[in-house]
């Protein structure tokens, strides 16, 4: 017996692959991960700029101490003032550079390279995650446009199918 083959007629739809549809998920799920990965990244670098930010402080208090001890506090009039509230409100610049100049000598150099090294990447890490909610939400809504698709020409090729067996 002659075994018969079928052809498919050239206007019936195609039948969806569910393959793609497994590889739009997994995309989907891909770029999920990432997106934690790099919220993860930032949690630690928040982390890591409050510890730093407990550290500057910390050595702040003592540069403060310091100009206190050293220049002893100024009167002007019933107010009292310390050297470090004035330099910071007359002469902010020359308090942070003071204050490098303190760093340096106290062997805690490079703290404010440091700090802004920190800040660089935190601010690098914030730009990264914009951008991937960017690209995340208009892959997203593409993967849900061709799994809309997908399901459409699924349904239609089941109506062709079960109309053929009519």
């Amino acid at each position: 017996m002659e075994e018969m083959t079928f052809m498919r007629h050239p206007d019936a739809p195609r039948p969806p692959t569910p393959t793609l549809t497994a590889v739009l998920k997994d995309t989907l799920a891909e770029l999920d991960t990432h997106h934690t990965e790099v919220e993860r990244e930032q949690v630690r670098l928040r982390e890591e700029q409050e510890m730093f930010d407990f550290d500057r402080e910390v050595f702040t208090e003592q540069f403060d101490e310091y100009l206190g001890e050293e220049y002893g506090s100024m009167s002007i009039g019933n107010l009292q003032f310390t050297p470090s509230e004035v330099l910071q409100a007359l002469a902010p610049d020359d308090y942070d550079a003071g204050f490098r100049d303190w760093t340096r000598d106290a062997d805690l150099d490079g703290i404010d390279d440091d700090y802004d090294r920190l800040l660089e990447r935190l601010d690098a890490a914030f730009a990264t995650e914009q951008r991937l909610r960017s690209l995340t939400s208009a892959i997203r809504l593409k993967v849900e446009a061709m799994l809309r698709e997908i399901e459409a020409a699924r349904k239609s090729y089941q109506q062709w199918t079960e109309g053929e067996d009519e």
